[in-house]
């Protein structure tokens, strides 16, 4: 059993749940935890990911103010730094980020969902910050059943 920390708009909720975990070697392909620190929503925006010897596009599945999910076959390995541009509303964001999990085409067919990569934001400034909460406040946020 872990603790789960969850937060919604006003309050940060613990959650008591069993991590459920399916592994190949020391690779976690799924696990059941959501282990997010902020509210996410749905969305799906174009986004250009410039890195290591490396420029694609690929769209994003859900967006908070702590990352996001970019859908893509194009895996990188965990800590792998990029640069995204996105665009929101009439603002177009530059932003460092990091590679902190993937979901390869293995672990793609055991949970149904798209392969790709959740980067973390690193130094979001003032103004992509605001730009995205305002976002956010606008949209329904995003819950996933613990058990999938």
């Amino acid at each position: 059993m872990g603790i789960i920390q969850h937060k919604d708009r006003q309050n940060q909720v613990n959650k008591t749940e069993q991590d459920e975990k399916i592994k190949i070697g020391d690779e976690v392909i799924f696990s059941s935890a959501d282990h997010r620190n902020n509210l996410r929503v749905s969305v799906e925006f174009e986004v250009t990911l410039t890195g290591p010897h490396s420029f694609f596009t690929g769209f994003t599945m859900d967006i908070s103010e702590g990352g996001v999910f970019v859908a893509t076959h194009r895996i990188f390995p965990i800590g792998t730094e990029f640069r995204i541009n996105l665009k929101i509303g009439d603002d177009r964001l530059d932003i460092n980020s990091k590679v902190v999990w993937i979901r390869n085409e293995d672990s793609s067919k055991i949970s149904g969902q798209e392969p790709g990569m959740g980067l973390k934001f690193i130094d979001l400034d003032e103004k992509a910050l605001s730009v995205i909460s305002g976002f956010i406040k606008k949209r329904e946020p995003l819950f996933y059943d613990s058990q999938l």
